[in-house]
């Protein structure tokens, strides 16, 4: 994957018990930025770089990176992602994973997606 988006894997973090997905930081021209893989669903996300310990997800679309290729994974705009929790269907959601969410209060999509509270 590093690969297709003409940059270079700087680190790998697998996902654990208190985050949702795997993150692999990447340089390429223009700077840093992480690619996010979602722990149990083909989905994908690209986000700002992070600092160490930083828990917030700066969800964004990189020109010249393009999901072709990258079956079965979806990877998912920075308007998907960013959606409000109120606008988004989680009719599919267990009874567990909506107390979670009501829990954490996330505000977006992505927020439940791509979390640091699993």
């Amino acid at each position: 994957m590093a690969l297709r988006t003409g940059g270079r894997v700087l680190s790998v973090e697998a996902a654990d018990a208190g985050r949702s997905f795997h993150a692999a930081r990447l340089r390429r021209r223009g700077g840093e930025f992480e690619i996010l893989a979602h722990a149990l669903l083909p989905l994908l996300a690209l986000a700002e770089a992070r600092g160490d310990g930083d828990m917030t997800l700066a969800f964004r679309d990189l020109q010249g990176v393009e999901p072709t290729g990258w079956t079965p994974y979806r990877l998912l705009s920075a308007d998907e992602l960013g959606t409000p929790i109120d606008r988004a269907d989680l009719g599919e959601l267990s009874a567990g994973e909506l107390e979670q969410i009501r829990y954490w209060g996330p505000g977006t999509v992505g927020e439940v997606l791509f979390n640091f509270w699993d």
